[in-house]
């Protein structure tokens, strides 16, 4: 089962509350939630776990309940060990190179010359930590690791003529960026893989090392969970251009491993913006309400750690919950699309 990571006092009343649906209202008035005051920002990775599942935001962030601890897999790096690399020996080469880069000033031959010794120095350096088993299973992962910094760099070399701006930008620190939403305001603190500029637009891009899923057919429209991370962002980027010095138009993508892009470049104000604004609205009456009912879409559940605590057949009951709620719930269904789903 899960395991406390830390654990608030919890009064029987808030006890009974979380059995009930995760809606804990006026039972939780003096449980602080992250975001809503710019003396507790939140973050994009924490506004994804609210969207996907309101329930396990409660029990993984506010509640402090974690995975199981166990040991690390021995014959590959898993994740998050494997991202963590990934994004360490990024940033060192556009930290590095990154206005050349942008420049195109060496082929991708030579390019490639200068990230492996970055590449060999990181993962030597990861070995003293990760227990690895076999030399055959070490070079087999080094090599994964330089293959996925060979395709970075070839994507970056196909992308048209740019000027780089900066790599892990730390934004919302020490004061957290703002984002009004009608008549409320989300408050938020992170860091962004890459940032460019041309002529016209800012250019973000978040890199990942698992699959992104590209804009086509049904996968085109933006969607709350998959999206939300690289809409706020987005929204960050246009509301502190001025501080940059880059352009308030902005594009924003993820990058994954093959290059592979989900992007909003072209249509980022016009469709992915005004999206996310009505997603984070819903996520900050959530947390105002201290309203965290459980997901109505099975999709949400692939891969959560604490099914367990949910049981097998319980999104009929969440789609109930939504249905009967106030505004608010209610909104949340929408957004899932819940009752258009059927029963596992």
């Amino acid at each position: 089962p899960p395991r406390w990571r830390s654990a608030p006092a919890l009064d029987l009343d808030r006890m009974a509350a979380l059995a009930d649906d995760g809606l804990l209202g006026g039972a939780a008035a003096d449980l602080a939630v992250p975001g809503l005051g710019p003396d507790r920002p939140t973050s994009p990775t924490r506004l994804h776990t609210l969207l996907r599942c309101p329930y396990l935001y409660l029990l993984h962030v506010l509640l402090g309940l974690d995975e199981p601890a166990g040991p690390p897999a021995l014959g590959e790096v898993g994740q998050p060990d494997y991202g963590s690399l990934f994004h360490a020996v990024a940033e060192e080469i556009f930290r590095a190179h990154g206005p050349a880069l942008c420049a195109k000033e060496k082929t991708l031959e030579a390019w490639l010359a200068a990230a492996g010794p970055i590449v060999d120095r990181h993962f030597d350096e990861f070995l003293e930590q990760y227990p690895l088993v076999g030399e055959a299973v070490r070079e087999a992962q080094r090599e994964r690791l330089r293959e996925g910094v060979h395709d970075l760099l070839r994507y970056e070399l196909g992308l048209g003529a740019r000027r780089f701006v900066a790599t892990e930008r730390v934004f919302g620190e020490p004061v957290p960026v703002e984002l009004p939403l009608g008549g409320r305001s989300l408050f938020v603190r992170g860091k962004i893989d890459r940032i460019d500029a041309d002529a016209r637009r800012t250019l973000v891009r978040d890199l990942k090392t698992a699959r992104v899923t590209p804009r086509v057919g049904a996968e085109a429209d933006p969607d709350p969970v998959q999206d939300v991370q690289i809409a706020v962002y987005g929204l960050v980027a246009a509301r502190l251009a001025g501080q940059w010095g880059t352009p308030a138009d902005v594009g924003v993508a993820y990058v994954g491993p093959r290059g592979e892009e989900r992007a909003f470049v072209d249509d980022f104000d016009a469709v992915l913006a005004p999206s996310a604004r009505d997603w984070l609205g819903i996520a900050g009456a959530l947390l105002a309400e201290r309203a965290f009912p459980r997901t109505p879409s099975p999709a949400d559940c692939d891969g959560c750690a604490f099914q367990p605590v949910c049981g097998d057949r319980f999104h009929a009951r969440a789609r109930e919950v939504l249905a009967g709620g106030g505004p608010t719930l209610r909104r949340f269904l929408a957004l899932k699309h819940g009752p258009a789903e059927e029963e596992d």
